[in-house]
């Protein structure tokens, strides 16, 4: 303790523009032995002559205050350590801080002409004006805070996400909810002065999804059915200049090509999804197909099929005996393996937009005229005698071709309604009747066994 008898009276006078915690700490008691107080403030501090006072007093070479210094007679100094150097004669000291903030030195020193030193350290915590900002993004389920653009000394985060998760103390932290749903997060923040503020908001996640569409196609009218249906705001983008909105959407296509269509939706969290597929238009291929019997033989039946088609490119046939041929020509033989008519063929006529159109044809139709249909042919197949029976009475010739278009019998009918062919002495195979006449002329596929 001074003396007041022989001690200069020491009053400390501190103006904080900001929050500020002060408390202070005896220092030395040295006795004086000159009238220098910078010299004998170093040597209160352990310092030999010639010392460097800012960095015996704030361990840096800047970054001191000297406040009032009235020589011998006597006085107090004050060293505040945020920068700089000013004097001031009088025993209070007043300090506005402004830019440097956090825990501050003040050291006092008060002396007397009579050669007593005496000091304190004062130690002063200064806070900025204290504003805190959140925001966030959210991606499916998890969401980025941050505190980009808060203001404050020393400031110190807590936050509570609302879902009773494990709680965050840094100033930009990640969360992860388990489900879906609306949260109330909590930031409690507080400066280094004890300033608290605390801030709340509301956040919505929402399950991450897989947008997409399925398209049904009839020649150039599309139908799209986005999934999943349950989300907000579908758009559609079909590639023609031509939009459209909600979860199911259709379209005309003017001219045949590829267009990309685009879906864009928006969940309710607001999160915005895209999904992009090209569809293709085209003609709906159309077409038939003929055939005839090459051949029977004990290994069977060999049959050629002729495929005429505007539009298709790929020929997939499906023989009726359990097997198939998918190619891009139109025309195939096909061997069955067991001798019959009972066979129902049938050909895929599939443009380059996968469009498909099905045509039907049964082997019992070999041998349909190219005249009125009034002439039965039975039995077909045969192993002999095949009987011709005609719907009215007619005179005409009757002759029999293989499979090469060799001539191999004929006949004639006199005014009658009916024939019998012999073929008993032909081998096996496919053969052509021809009945003409003079207005008229027939054409019948027969099958010898």
């Amino acid at each position: 303790m001074f003396d007041s008898s022989s001690r200069a009276f020491v009053a400390l006078f501190i103006l904080l523009s900001f929050s500020s915690v002060y408390a202070q700490t005896k220092v030395v008691v040295v006795p004086l032995g000159g009238d220098d107080p910078v010299t004998a403030i170093c040597v209160a501090l352990g310092s030999t002559a010639g010392c460097d006072l800012a960095t015996v007093i704030a361990g840096t070479a800047s970054a001191y205050y000297k406040i009032g210094d009235n020589g011998p007679a006597g006085g107090t100094v004050f060293y505040i350590t945020d920068g700089g150097l000013h004097g001031l004669e009088a025993a209070t000291a007043q300090h506005t801080y402004t830019t440097i903030f956090g825990n501050m030195n003040v050291y006092q020193v008060v002396y007397s002409s009579c050669g007593s030193v005496d000091s304190l350290l004062h130690t002063v915590t200064v806070c900025d004006s204290m504003n805190i900002v959140t925001s966030y993004t959210i991606t499916g389920l998890t969401v980025d805070f941050n505190t980009t653009g808060s203001q404050g000394t020393g400031l110190n985060y807590d936050w509570s996400f609302g879902d009773g998760g494990v709680s965050s103390n840094t100033s930009a932290p990640t969360h992860t909810y388990a489900n879906s749903g609306i949260y109330v997060v909590t930031l409690t923040a507080s400066s280094l002065c004890g300033d608290t503020i605390v801030v709340y908001d509301t956040v919505e996640v929402c399950t991450p999804v897989t947008l997409s569409f399925s398209e049904i196609a009839t020649g150039n009218n599309f139908s799209f059915t986005a999934t999943p249906a349950n989300l907000t705001n579908y758009n559609w983008d079909f590639g023609d200049g031509s939009v459209g909105t909600g979860s199911t959407a259709s379209n005309t296509y003017s001219t045949n090509g590829s267009f990309t269509v685009v879906l864009t939706a928006t969940d309710s969290c607001g999160t915005q999804y895209t999904y992009s597929k090209d569809v293709a238009t085209c003609d709906p291929p159309m077409g038939n197909f003929s055939f005839n019997i090459v051949s029977t033989s004990s290994n069977g039946m060999t049959v050629n099929f002729f495929a005429s088609s505007t539009g298709a490119t790929q020929f997939h046939w499906y023989w009726g005996d359990g097997t198939n041929d998918k190619g891009n020509s139109p025309n195939a033989q096909h061997t069955y393996g067991v001798i019959s008519l009972q066979y129902t063929v049938r050909l895929f006529l599939i443009n380059d937009c996968g469009d498909t159109t099905v045509i039907t044809h049964s082997l019992t139709e070999v041998g349909i005229d190219e005249g009125s249909n009034t002439i039965s042919v039975y039995p077909n197949p045969t192993q002999g005698y095949v009987q011709l029976e005609f719907g009215t009475t007619l005179t005409a010739d009757i002759e029999v071709f293989n499979a090469a278009g060799m001539k191999v019998s004929e006949g004639k009918v006199q005014s009658g309604n009916d024939f019998q062919l012999d073929l008993q002495p032909l081998p096996a195979g496919s053969y052509e009747v021809r009945i003409s006449t003079e207005n008229y002329l027939w054409r019948r596929r027969i099958l010898k066994l």
